[in-house]
Parts: C-alpha cells; sequence; structure tokens
C-alpha cells in the first residue's frame, strides 16, 4: 500500500512538472474579422483577449501577408493608441508573443495579478526584416505569477504566437482530468489488494 502512494506522488509530481511547458495561442482557428472581446481555449487554457470598454471591438483578427515572422491569422489593431487585455483562467509564469508595429516605435508589455501590476513593464521595439515593411520583433516577460497582461504601442500593433507559460506547480488544465483518473485506477488497486477479488 505505502509503495503504491509513493508511485501516485510520483506521478503527481511529474504531472505538475509538466506544467511548464508553454501553450501556444496562434488566432488560426479563429474566423477572420472577429473582433474582441473574444475567449481562446488552447490545451484546457482560456484567454480572454479584449480592448478598452470604451471601444471592446478595438482589435481584430485579420489574415495578411505583411510580414515575415508573424504568419496565418493575426490579431491587429483597429483602432489608434488602443490598449490590447489578454486575461487568463490561470497564472502564468512566464508569456512571450510576436509583434508588429506601424511604425518604429516601441511596443510595451505589463503585467497583473487579479489586477494589481507584477515586476516591470517590457518595452521593445522592432526592427524592419529585409524585404518587408514593418518593424517585427519579439516581447516576453517572466519574474513574477501573473494571470493577465496589457499592451500597447503609439499608434498601431499587430501580434501573433502567445506562448503562455503556466506558473511553477500549478498543472495543465487539460492535466487535471489525468490526475484524477491515475488516482482513481491506484485507489482501485489499493482496494482490491485489502479486500481481496470479493
Amino acid at each position: 500500500m505505502m509503495s503504491m502512494l509513493r508511485i501516485a506522488a510520483v506521478a503527481l509530481l511529474l504531472v505538475a512538472a509538466a506544467g511548464a511547458s508553454p501553450i501556444l495561442f496562434t488566432f488560426d482557428t479563429d474566423v477572420v474579422g472577429k473582433n474582441t472581446q473574444f475567449t481562446d481555449t488552447v490545451g484546457g487554457l482560456s484567454a480572454t483577449f479584449s480592448g478598452a470598454a470604451a471601444d471592446p471591438g478595438a482589435f481584430g483578427i485579420a489574415s495578411l501577408s505583411n510580414f515575415q515572422t508573424l504568419t496565418g491569422n493575426v490579431l491587429i489593431e483597429n483602432a489608434f493608441n488602443a490598449i490590447l487585455t489578454i486575461s487568463f483562467d490561470s497564472p502564468l509564469s512566464g508569456i512571450s508573443l510576436l509583434f508588429a508595429t506601424l511604425d518604429v516605435v516601441p511596443i510595451q508589455l505589463s503585467a497583473f495579478l487579479d489586477g494589481t501590476p507584477v515586476g516591470t513593464p517590457q518595452s521593445v521595439s522592432g526592427t524592419v526584416p529585409n524585404g518587408f515593411m514593418f518593424p517585427e520583433g519579439t516581447i516576453s516577460f517572466v519574474g513574477g505569477i501573473f494571470n493577465q497582461i496589457q499592451l500597447a504601442a503609439n499608434p498601431q500593433f499587430v501580434i501573433d504566437n502567445v506562448s503562455a507559460t503556466l506558473a511553477t506547480g500549478v498543472p495543465e488544465p487539460a492535466s487535471i482530468p489525468l490526475i484524477g483518473l491515475g488516482l482513481a485506477v491506484i485507489c482501485g488497486l489499493a482496494l482490491k489488494r485489502q479486500y481481496g477479488r470479493g
């Protein structure tokens, strides 16, 4: 019985450690023309994309070929100087995404945990790839636990491939049913052993 409990504990630790693998949001399954606010779910993690309350449809899904690194569908700012908020239903320890801006201007990423700022906002400017017109780059945030980010650039920006890393020790939402199934099997085996085959 004790060895089965040890096996169960090791299995739970392995599943929790697997929670550190990134979950990728690409917008490729979203319908072109769909505007914020909307929620996408990947690997059991849900992300809600929204504009400011005054302009909830400030961002929308588009299919553009203007970029080198942003491919397929992208999330584009439809209005000037809008702020994009992405809220997650589980805490994260890191995030990274591709961006492009209308001009060589910095894009800023701020992180929040239940509305409270976390860490130092990141600010990055892209570079124009050879043969293309717009600055592109990657912006990331690590260094705290958060469940919401905000992105802003003046005047406009586009994002793609949002890669979210769940906080350490928090199992991926999709793995929670597997944990339950594993525990049920272990309990069943323990009862079978204790009481015989009835």
